[in-house]
Protein backbone atom coordinates (compact mmCIF):
# COMPACT_ATOMS: atom_id res chain seq x y z
CA UNK A 1 0.00 0.00 0.00
CA UNK A 2 1.07 3.51 -0.66
CA UNK A 3 -0.20 6.44 0.86
CA UNK A 4 -0.53 9.85 -1.20
CA UNK A 5 -2.47 13.00 -0.30
CA UNK A 6 -4.65 11.76 1.40
CA UNK A 7 -5.55 8.47 -0.22
CA UNK A 8 -3.86 4.91 -0.49
CA UNK A 9 -3.09 3.06 -3.96
CA UNK A 10 -3.79 -0.72 -3.37
CA UNK A 11 -1.78 -2.80 -5.76
CA UNK A 12 -2.66 -6.52 -6.34
CA UNK A 13 -0.47 -9.37 -4.88
CA UNK A 14 -1.80 -11.99 -7.07
CA UNK A 15 -4.17 -13.00 -9.63
CA UNK A 16 -5.30 -16.49 -10.55
CA UNK A 17 -7.91 -18.46 -12.47
CA UNK A 18 -9.51 -20.58 -9.04
CA UNK A 19 -11.97 -22.20 -10.79
CA UNK A 20 -12.57 -23.06 -14.61
CA UNK A 21 -16.34 -23.30 -16.64
CA UNK A 22 -16.88 -27.23 -17.04
CA UNK A 23 -19.59 -29.36 -18.44
CA UNK A 24 -21.64 -31.81 -16.47
CA UNK A 25 -22.51 -34.45 -18.76
CA UNK A 26 -24.99 -36.24 -16.30
CA UNK A 27 -26.87 -33.11 -16.09
CA UNK A 28 -26.35 -31.53 -19.08
CA UNK A 29 -25.88 -28.23 -17.46
CA UNK A 30 -22.53 -25.89 -17.59
CA UNK A 31 -21.10 -25.12 -15.11
CA UNK A 32 -19.67 -21.10 -14.51
CA UNK A 33 -16.02 -20.76 -13.02
CA UNK A 34 -17.16 -17.16 -11.63
CA UNK A 35 -16.74 -17.38 -8.05
CA UNK A 36 -19.61 -17.81 -5.63
CA UNK A 37 -18.16 -17.82 -2.15
CA UNK A 38 -14.84 -17.11 -0.49
CA UNK A 39 -13.29 -17.47 2.68
CA UNK A 40 -10.12 -17.12 4.94
CA UNK A 41 -9.45 -19.83 7.12
CA UNK A 42 -8.22 -18.83 11.00
CA UNK A 43 -4.62 -18.32 10.94
CA UNK A 44 -3.11 -20.68 12.81
CA UNK A 45 -1.23 -22.44 9.82
CA UNK A 46 2.17 -21.72 8.77
CA UNK A 47 0.50 -20.16 5.86
CA UNK A 48 -2.74 -18.10 5.00
CA UNK A 49 -5.60 -21.13 3.91
CA UNK A 50 -8.18 -19.39 1.83
CA UNK A 51 -11.62 -21.32 0.23
CA UNK A 52 -13.18 -20.64 -2.81
CA UNK A 53 -16.10 -21.81 -4.97
CA UNK A 54 -18.39 -22.04 -8.20
CA UNK A 55 -21.65 -23.22 -8.85
CA UNK A 56 -20.15 -26.79 -7.64
CA UNK A 57 -16.76 -27.32 -6.48
CA UNK A 58 -15.02 -25.82 -3.31
CA UNK A 59 -11.19 -25.55 -3.48
CA UNK A 60 -8.68 -25.15 -0.58
CA UNK A 61 -6.37 -22.90 -1.51
CA UNK A 62 -2.75 -22.06 0.46
CA UNK A 63 -0.95 -18.71 0.21
CA UNK A 64 2.77 -18.60 0.42
CA UNK A 65 5.11 -15.62 0.01
CA UNK A 66 8.88 -15.91 -1.25
CA UNK A 67 11.59 -14.13 -1.97
CA UNK A 68 12.91 -13.05 -5.64
CA UNK A 69 16.76 -12.80 -5.99
CA UNK A 70 18.08 -11.20 -8.75
CA UNK A 71 22.10 -11.06 -10.09
CA UNK A 72 22.89 -7.59 -11.04
CA UNK A 73 26.56 -7.95 -13.54
CA UNK A 74 28.98 -5.00 -14.23
CA UNK A 75 27.63 -3.41 -17.25
CA UNK A 76 23.41 -3.40 -16.85
CA UNK A 77 21.66 -0.69 -16.63
CA UNK A 78 20.72 -1.52 -13.18
CA UNK A 79 24.48 -1.39 -11.72
CA UNK A 80 26.83 1.66 -11.28
CA UNK A 81 30.15 0.11 -11.05
CA UNK A 82 32.66 2.46 -9.15
CA UNK A 83 36.61 2.44 -9.90
CA UNK A 84 38.06 0.19 -6.97
CA UNK A 85 40.92 2.24 -7.14
CA UNK A 86 39.29 5.51 -7.78
CA UNK A 87 39.22 6.66 -3.33
CA UNK A 88 38.33 10.02 -4.28
CA UNK A 89 34.52 10.88 -4.33
CA UNK A 90 35.40 14.12 -6.89
CA UNK A 91 37.25 12.73 -9.05
CA UNK A 92 40.83 10.21 -9.36
CA UNK A 93 42.57 10.18 -6.72
CA UNK A 94 45.84 12.70 -6.43
CA UNK A 95 48.05 9.56 -5.76
CA UNK A 96 47.21 8.12 -9.33
CA UNK A 97 50.02 8.76 -11.82
CA UNK A 98 48.36 10.72 -15.06
CA UNK A 99 49.53 12.59 -18.05
CA UNK A 100 50.52 16.11 -16.82
CA UNK A 101 53.27 18.57 -18.55
CA UNK A 102 55.41 18.12 -15.10
CA UNK A 103 55.70 14.44 -15.39
CA UNK A 104 56.82 14.53 -19.45
CA UNK A 105 59.24 17.02 -18.29
CA UNK A 106 60.36 14.82 -15.67
CA UNK A 107 60.33 11.10 -17.29
CA UNK A 108 60.69 10.19 -21.38
CA UNK A 109 57.70 8.60 -23.16
CA UNK A 110 57.09 5.03 -21.71
CA UNK A 111 59.13 5.59 -18.74
CA UNK A 112 55.91 5.32 -16.43
CA UNK A 113 54.71 2.16 -18.68
CA UNK A 114 57.66 0.07 -17.33
CA UNK A 115 56.56 -0.60 -14.13
CA UNK A 116 58.13 -2.92 -11.38
CA UNK A 117 57.12 -6.15 -10.20
CA UNK A 118 54.95 -4.82 -7.34
CA UNK A 119 53.10 -2.28 -9.60
CA UNK A 120 52.86 -5.33 -12.08
CA UNK A 121 51.00 -7.45 -9.62
CA UNK A 122 48.94 -4.53 -8.73
CA UNK A 123 47.58 -4.34 -12.39
CA UNK A 124 47.18 -7.87 -12.33
CA UNK A 125 44.95 -7.45 -9.57
CA UNK A 126 43.04 -4.75 -11.00
CA UNK A 127 41.83 -6.54 -13.83
CA UNK A 128 40.91 -9.80 -12.23
CA UNK A 129 38.82 -7.73 -10.12
CA UNK A 130 37.68 -5.65 -12.65
CA UNK A 131 36.33 -8.73 -15.09
CA UNK A 132 35.04 -10.69 -12.07
CA UNK A 133 31.45 -10.09 -11.68
CA UNK A 134 29.34 -7.81 -9.57
CA UNK A 135 27.03 -9.80 -7.57
CA UNK A 136 23.89 -8.18 -5.92
CA UNK A 137 21.14 -9.55 -4.62
CA UNK A 138 18.24 -8.07 -4.00
CA UNK A 139 14.90 -9.72 -2.14
CA UNK A 140 11.61 -9.12 -3.71
CA UNK A 141 8.66 -10.87 -2.23
CA UNK A 142 6.63 -12.88 -4.21
CA UNK A 143 2.58 -14.19 -3.67
CA UNK A 144 1.33 -17.12 -4.86
CA UNK A 145 -1.60 -19.36 -4.54
CA UNK A 146 -1.19 -23.20 -4.80
CA UNK A 147 -3.80 -25.78 -5.13
CA UNK A 148 -4.13 -27.51 -1.73
CA UNK A 149 -7.38 -29.55 -1.96
CA UNK A 150 -10.51 -29.90 -4.59
CA UNK A 151 -13.24 -31.24 -2.58
CA UNK A 152 -16.01 -33.89 -4.09
CA UNK A 153 -18.10 -32.48 -6.54
CA UNK A 154 -21.59 -33.27 -6.48
CA UNK A 155 -22.47 -32.55 -2.63
CA UNK A 156 -24.62 -29.53 -3.18
CA UNK A 157 -27.31 -29.86 -6.23
CA UNK A 158 -27.60 -26.69 -6.46
CA UNK A 159 -25.65 -23.42 -6.83
CA UNK A 160 -23.08 -23.10 -3.91
CA UNK A 161 -23.85 -19.57 -1.87
CA UNK A 162 -21.95 -19.83 1.37
CA UNK A 163 -18.70 -20.68 2.95
CA UNK A 164 -17.80 -20.66 6.35
CA UNK A 165 -15.12 -21.73 8.53
CA UNK A 166 -15.55 -23.22 12.61
CA UNK A 167 -13.53 -21.80 15.01
CA UNK A 168 -11.32 -25.16 16.00
CA UNK A 169 -9.49 -24.46 12.65
CA UNK A 170 -11.04 -28.41 11.57
CA UNK A 171 -13.86 -28.00 9.75
CA UNK A 172 -15.98 -25.59 7.33
CA UNK A 173 -19.64 -25.73 5.96
CA UNK A 174 -21.09 -25.08 2.48
CA UNK A 175 -24.72 -23.96 1.63
CA UNK A 176 -26.56 -23.73 -1.51
CA UNK A 177 -30.46 -22.88 -1.60
CA UNK A 178 -31.79 -26.31 -0.05
CA UNK A 179 -28.80 -27.70 1.93
CA UNK A 180 -25.80 -27.19 4.03
CA UNK A 181 -23.17 -29.91 4.48
CA UNK A 182 -20.69 -29.60 6.98
CA UNK A 183 -16.63 -30.67 5.74
CA UNK A 184 -13.45 -31.76 7.59
CA UNK A 185 -10.44 -30.08 5.93
CA UNK A 186 -8.55 -32.95 5.83
CA UNK A 187 -11.20 -35.29 3.88
CA UNK A 188 -12.07 -34.46 0.51
CA UNK A 189 -14.32 -36.94 -0.56
CA UNK A 190 -16.93 -37.04 2.28
CA UNK A 191 -19.40 -34.68 3.75
CA UNK A 192 -21.77 -34.46 6.65
CA UNK A 193 -24.90 -33.38 5.96
CA UNK A 194 -26.34 -30.71 8.55
CA UNK A 195 -29.58 -29.21 6.86
CA UNK A 196 -31.39 -30.94 3.88
CA UNK A 197 -34.78 -28.80 2.55
CA UNK A 198 -35.52 -30.20 -0.27
CA UNK A 199 -39.17 -31.70 -0.30
CA UNK A 200 -40.45 -34.40 -1.64
CA UNK A 201 -42.41 -32.48 -4.61
CA UNK A 202 -40.32 -29.56 -5.88
CA UNK A 203 -43.69 -27.81 -6.20
CA UNK A 204 -44.71 -27.53 -2.58
CA UNK A 205 -41.06 -25.66 -2.01
CA UNK A 206 -41.71 -22.58 0.31
CA UNK A 207 -38.25 -21.20 1.31
CA UNK A 208 -34.47 -21.43 0.28
CA UNK A 209 -31.46 -20.94 2.32
CA UNK A 210 -30.11 -17.63 1.53
CA UNK A 211 -27.35 -17.60 3.52
CA UNK A 212 -25.04 -19.80 6.47
CA UNK A 213 -22.42 -18.90 8.83
CA UNK A 214 -20.61 -20.36 11.98
CA UNK A 215 -20.32 -18.69 15.39
CA UNK A 216 -16.87 -17.30 15.56
CA UNK A 217 -15.99 -18.48 19.05
CA UNK A 218 -17.98 -21.19 19.82
CA UNK A 219 -17.73 -24.17 17.18
CA UNK A 220 -21.07 -25.90 18.16
CA UNK A 221 -23.25 -22.62 17.10
CA UNK A 222 -24.25 -21.90 13.56
CA UNK A 223 -26.65 -20.34 11.94
CA UNK A 224 -28.77 -20.05 8.70
CA UNK A 225 -30.98 -18.20 7.46
CA UNK A 226 -33.72 -18.17 4.89
CA UNK A 227 -36.25 -16.21 2.58
CA UNK A 228 -39.44 -15.71 4.63
CA UNK A 229 -37.14 -13.78 6.92
CA UNK A 230 -36.20 -16.40 9.56
CA UNK A 231 -32.74 -16.46 11.18
CA UNK A 232 -32.30 -19.76 13.17
CA UNK A 233 -29.41 -20.03 15.30
CA UNK A 234 -28.58 -23.69 15.84
CA UNK A 235 -26.64 -25.18 18.50
CA UNK A 236 -25.57 -29.21 17.79
CA UNK A 237 -24.42 -29.93 21.54
CA UNK A 238 -27.37 -32.04 22.19
CA UNK A 239 -27.40 -34.20 19.11
CA UNK A 240 -27.16 -34.79 15.84
CA UNK A 241 -30.80 -33.38 15.18
CA UNK A 242 -29.79 -29.82 16.36
CA UNK A 243 -31.81 -27.30 18.62
CA UNK A 244 -33.05 -24.04 17.09
CA UNK A 245 -33.35 -20.70 17.92
CA UNK A 246 -35.86 -18.54 15.53
CA UNK A 247 -35.14 -14.84 15.25
CA UNK A 248 -38.15 -13.50 13.32
CA UNK A 249 -39.32 -9.38 12.92
CA UNK A 250 -43.24 -9.37 12.60
CA UNK A 251 -43.13 -5.77 12.19
CA UNK A 252 -43.15 -5.73 8.22
CA UNK A 253 -47.03 -4.34 7.08
CA UNK A 254 -48.71 -6.63 5.16
CA UNK A 255 -48.71 -6.27 1.72
CA UNK A 256 -47.60 -8.53 -1.35
CA UNK A 257 -44.00 -7.51 -0.95
CA UNK A 258 -44.15 -8.56 2.60
CA UNK A 259 -42.17 -12.06 2.14
CA UNK A 260 -39.43 -10.49 -0.56
CA UNK A 261 -38.52 -7.11 1.54
CA UNK A 262 -37.94 -10.02 4.62
CA UNK A 263 -35.66 -12.45 3.04
CA UNK A 264 -32.30 -12.36 4.45
CA UNK A 265 -29.81 -11.80 2.24
CA UNK A 266 -26.78 -11.84 4.74
CA UNK A 267 -25.79 -12.68 8.45
CA UNK A 268 -23.08 -11.44 10.42
CA UNK A 269 -22.00 -11.91 14.03
CA UNK A 270 -20.17 -9.86 16.07
CA UNK A 271 -16.63 -10.31 16.41
CA UNK A 272 -17.14 -11.39 20.50
CA UNK A 273 -20.30 -13.35 19.19
CA UNK A 274 -22.92 -11.73 21.53
CA UNK A 275 -24.39 -9.99 18.53
CA UNK A 276 -25.92 -10.65 14.70
CA UNK A 277 -26.35 -8.47 11.96
CA UNK A 278 -28.89 -9.01 9.49
CA UNK A 279 -29.67 -7.28 6.25
CA UNK A 280 -33.24 -7.59 4.30
CA UNK A 281 -33.98 -5.57 1.35
CA UNK A 282 -35.38 -2.36 3.47
CA UNK A 283 -33.17 -2.41 6.32
CA UNK A 284 -30.75 -3.15 8.69
CA UNK A 285 -31.70 -5.08 12.27
CA UNK A 286 -29.11 -5.72 15.14
CA UNK A 287 -29.66 -9.01 17.16
CA UNK A 288 -28.78 -9.90 20.44
CA UNK A 289 -28.34 -13.67 20.29
CA UNK A 290 -29.57 -14.17 24.04
CA UNK A 291 -33.06 -12.59 22.66
CA UNK A 292 -34.62 -13.82 20.23
CA UNK A 293 -37.84 -11.81 21.04
CA UNK A 294 -37.07 -8.29 19.07
CA UNK A 295 -34.18 -6.72 17.56
CA UNK A 296 -32.39 -4.62 19.31
CA UNK A 297 -31.42 -1.71 16.79
CA UNK A 298 -32.98 -1.27 13.18
CA UNK A 299 -31.83 1.38 10.50
CA UNK A 300 -34.18 1.90 7.29
CA UNK A 301 -31.82 1.80 4.22
CA UNK A 302 -34.65 1.95 1.02
CA UNK A 303 -37.48 3.28 2.93
CA UNK A 304 -37.83 6.00 0.27
CA UNK A 305 -37.98 3.57 -2.11
CA UNK A 306 -41.48 2.11 -0.68
CA UNK A 307 -43.56 3.75 -3.28
CA UNK A 308 -41.50 2.53 -6.04
CA UNK A 309 -41.80 -0.93 -4.92
CA UNK A 310 -43.75 -1.62 -8.10
CA UNK A 311 -41.34 -1.03 -10.42
CA UNK A 312 -38.43 -2.22 -8.62
CA UNK A 313 -40.63 -5.47 -8.63
CA UNK A 314 -40.95 -5.30 -12.52
CA UNK A 315 -36.90 -4.74 -12.72
CA UNK A 316 -36.28 -7.61 -10.35
CA UNK A 317 -33.64 -4.80 -8.78
CA UNK A 318 -36.09 -6.25 -5.95
CA UNK A 319 -34.21 -9.10 -5.69
CA UNK A 320 -30.20 -7.65 -5.24
CA UNK A 321 -28.40 -9.18 -2.33
CA UNK A 322 -27.18 -7.22 -0.12
CA UNK A 323 -24.29 -7.51 2.45
CA UNK A 324 -23.57 -6.06 5.60
CA UNK A 325 -20.96 -5.77 8.01
CA UNK A 326 -19.86 -4.83 11.83
CA UNK A 327 -16.54 -3.32 12.82
CA UNK A 328 -14.13 -5.14 15.03
CA UNK A 329 -15.19 -3.31 17.86
CA UNK A 330 -18.71 -3.16 17.24
CA UNK A 331 -19.37 0.29 16.73
CA UNK A 332 -20.38 0.69 13.27
CA UNK A 333 -21.42 -1.50 10.76
CA UNK A 334 -22.43 -0.93 6.54
CA UNK A 335 -24.59 -1.76 4.14
CA UNK A 336 -24.40 -0.63 0.53
CA UNK A 337 -27.27 0.74 -1.59
CA UNK A 338 -28.12 2.23 -4.76
CA UNK A 339 -26.78 5.44 -6.63
CA UNK A 340 -22.50 4.22 -5.77
CA UNK A 341 -23.79 5.32 -2.11
CA UNK A 342 -23.80 3.12 1.46
CA UNK A 343 -25.48 3.80 4.63
CA UNK A 344 -22.46 3.94 7.87
CA UNK A 345 -24.08 3.22 11.44
CA UNK A 346 -22.64 4.54 14.67
CA UNK A 347 -24.19 1.91 17.01
CA UNK A 348 -23.21 4.13 20.12
CA UNK A 349 -24.67 7.46 18.85
CA UNK A 350 -27.71 6.02 17.04
CA UNK A 351 -26.47 7.61 14.10
CA UNK A 352 -26.64 6.98 10.60
CA UNK A 353 -24.86 8.41 7.35
CA UNK A 354 -25.43 7.97 3.98
CA UNK A 355 -22.43 8.62 2.23
CA UNK A 356 -21.67 7.97 -1.92
CA UNK A 357 -18.21 7.06 -3.97
CA UNK A 358 -18.48 9.73 -5.91
CA UNK A 359 -16.77 11.77 -3.42
CA UNK A 360 -13.84 9.53 -3.64
CA UNK A 361 -10.58 10.40 -5.69
CA UNK A 362 -10.33 7.34 -7.15
CA UNK A 363 -10.82 4.19 -6.38
CA UNK A 364 -8.57 1.34 -4.57
CA UNK A 365 -8.47 -0.73 -7.80
CA UNK A 366 -9.17 -0.23 -11.10
CA UNK A 367 -11.28 -3.07 -12.81
CA UNK A 368 -9.33 -4.59 -15.53
CA UNK A 369 -12.12 -4.70 -18.13
CA UNK A 370 -14.76 -1.17 -16.97
CA UNK A 371 -18.30 -2.71 -17.69
CA UNK A 372 -20.83 0.04 -19.55
CA UNK A 373 -22.96 1.43 -16.33
CA UNK A 374 -26.90 2.03 -17.55
CA UNK A 375 -28.22 5.52 -15.85
CA UNK A 376 -31.63 4.51 -15.36
CA UNK A 377 -34.12 1.30 -15.09
CA UNK A 378 -36.03 0.20 -18.15
CA UNK A 379 -39.45 -0.76 -18.14
CA UNK A 380 -39.67 -4.85 -17.98
CA UNK A 381 -42.60 -7.41 -18.11
CA UNK A 382 -42.77 -9.86 -14.92
CA UNK A 383 -44.90 -13.69 -15.99
CA UNK A 384 -44.57 -14.41 -11.91
CA UNK A 385 -48.44 -15.06 -11.16
CA UNK A 386 -50.48 -12.81 -8.11
CA UNK A 387 -47.87 -10.04 -9.40
CA UNK A 388 -49.43 -6.38 -8.34
CA UNK A 389 -51.28 -4.24 -11.00
CA UNK A 390 -49.03 -3.15 -13.78
CA UNK A 391 -48.81 0.28 -15.36
CA UNK A 392 -49.03 0.84 -18.67
CA UNK A 393 -45.74 0.10 -20.73
CA UNK A 394 -44.28 3.24 -21.59
CA UNK A 395 -40.78 4.35 -24.24
CA UNK A 396 -38.74 4.57 -20.58
CA UNK A 397 -39.53 4.54 -17.31
CA UNK A 398 -37.02 5.81 -14.53
CA UNK A 399 -36.61 5.65 -11.39
CA UNK A 400 -35.04 8.42 -9.04
CA UNK A 401 -31.72 6.30 -8.83
CA UNK A 402 -29.06 4.53 -11.08
CA UNK A 403 -30.38 1.00 -9.82
CA UNK A 404 -27.33 -0.51 -11.69
CA UNK A 405 -24.81 1.57 -9.75
CA UNK A 406 -25.61 -0.71 -6.23
CA UNK A 407 -23.04 -1.48 -3.74
CA UNK A 408 -23.58 -5.18 -2.85
CA UNK A 409 -20.57 -6.24 -1.08
CA UNK A 410 -18.92 -5.11 2.33
CA UNK A 411 -16.63 -5.88 4.65
CA UNK A 412 -14.86 -4.12 7.30
CA UNK A 413 -10.74 -4.54 8.18
CA UNK A 414 -10.50 -6.88 11.33
CA UNK A 415 -8.63 -4.38 12.87
CA UNK A 416 -8.69 -1.24 11.92
CA UNK A 417 -10.45 1.71 11.06
CA UNK A 418 -10.71 0.69 7.37
CA UNK A 419 -13.96 -0.48 5.41
CA UNK A 420 -13.97 -2.28 1.46
CA UNK A 421 -16.38 -1.77 -0.82
CA UNK A 422 -17.70 -3.28 -4.26
CA UNK A 423 -19.27 -1.53 -7.24
CA UNK A 424 -18.84 -3.94 -9.76
CA UNK A 425 -15.36 -4.55 -10.58
CA UNK A 426 -13.95 -2.00 -9.18
CA UNK A 427 -12.77 -2.32 -5.26
CA UNK A 428 -12.99 1.33 -3.13
CA UNK A 429 -11.01 1.67 0.58
CA UNK A 430 -12.41 3.51 3.05
CA UNK A 431 -10.84 4.86 6.07
CA UNK A 432 -12.75 6.19 8.92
Amino acid sequence: MRRTKGYSDYNVLHTWAAHIASFDVLRSINISGAVTALEWLPFAFQSPLLLSSNEKTIKLWRITESNIKKVIYPGSPEAQIPNPFDLSPFGPSPLTPTSSPELDSMYPMGALDSSPPQRMKDKKKEKKIQSAPLVEVLAKKKVEAKLACAYADGAHPFTIHSLSANSDGSHFLSADDLTINMWNLEVHNETFSVLDLKPENMEDLSEVITTASFHPIHSYLFLWASSKGYINLCDMRQSTKYTTTEFKNDKAPQSFFREILSSISDVRFSKDGKYMLARDYMSLKLWDIRDPSKCISEVNVHDHLRPKLCDLYESDAIFDKFQCAISGDAKYFVTGSYNKQFVLHDCHANFSTTMSLRDFRKPALEPFEASPTVPTLSYKKSKAKGSPAKKPPQAEQELPMETDSQILNTSFHPAENTLALALKSTLYIYTY
